[in-house]
């Protein structure tokens, strides 16, 4: 272990996306699931994990997901245009550059995630003094995620989206869940260098990756066994494909 790792924790909720497939204007994080919005689920996720500053991600129309959290103690960033998750944290830097330690970034709209997964990635990054910790999923079905490309001797040296992976690419399972912990000041250093350069043209927060290995720092994943802990919800059939595993959680696993 390493004694001088920096302990302090932050965390950046991203919850400026919008209810395309819901096809309602409402924002989809702050839709009801099992008797609150869905963005309280991941924010009491955050409870017991010492986390020092939570930030929230909005876009420029937001009071509904202003109001959804008004219960929690955020610093609401906002995000003007939807320029991707890369984008999002570059609205945030200015908020972070007095700042060390480690950022956790989640997604608004996973509601399923543990808070245990959450330590893990914490304690990860401390541990190892990791510039950037991924947390991966295998998938029998990929469609729609990032893949987790990796080089001979099994290290993770980039995450391709799928509307820009070729098809030897696309046929590989491990996916990136959405969630990351990074350490703050290397995040800083190199977010600069997203380039919307893609088939979205879009800045993506997952071209760190790459990034970090290109400049020597280090990168390491971690591996989630309940990959349906960290889907998104993106439409009406997920919504309740949430509420009805977050109920059968009631009679067991709190976490």
């Amino acid at each position: 272990m390493n004694p001088w790792y920096e302990k302090k924790r932050y965390a950046l909720v991203l919850a400026a996306g919008k209810s395309t497939r819901f096809k309602s204007a409402t924002p989809k994080v702050t839709y009801p699931l099992c008797g609150k919005p869905v963005i309280s689920h991941v924010l009491d996720k955050l409870e017991n994990l010492d986390i020092e500053k939570t930030f929230v991600v909005v876009g420029p129309e937001s009071q509904s997901v202003k109001d959804a959290v008004a219960s929690y103690t955020v610093v609401f960033v906002v995000q003007e245009k939807p320029l991707g998750t890369g984008h999002a944290v570059m609205a945030a830097a200015p908020l972070l550059q007095e700042l060390s330690g480690s950022l956790l970034v989640l997604c608004g709209d996973s509601p399923l995630i543990r808070s245990e997964t959450l330590r893990q990635l914490l304690e990860t990054r401390e541990v190892e003094d990791a510039d950037q910790v991924v947390l991966t999923a295998t998938l029998e079905d990929p469609q729609g995620y990032g893949r987790i490309i990796r080089d001979r001797q099994g290290n993770a040296v980039d995450i391709v989206e799928e509307k820009d992976a070729r098809p030897e690419q696309r046929a590989i399972r491990e996916i990136n869940t959405g969630f990351h912990c990074f350490k703050i000041s290397s995040i800083l250093e190199d977010v600069s260098h997203l380039s919307p350069a893609n088939a979205a043209q879009e800045y993506y927060l997952t071209d760190l990756l790459r990034i970090f290995c290109d400049r020597g720092k280090k990168v390491v994943t971690l591996a989630t066994d309940d990959p349906d802990e960290t889907r998104g919800i993106n439409d009406l059939e997920q919504l309740a494909l949430a509420e009805r595993a977050l109920r059968a959680r009631e009679t067991g696993d709190r976490r």
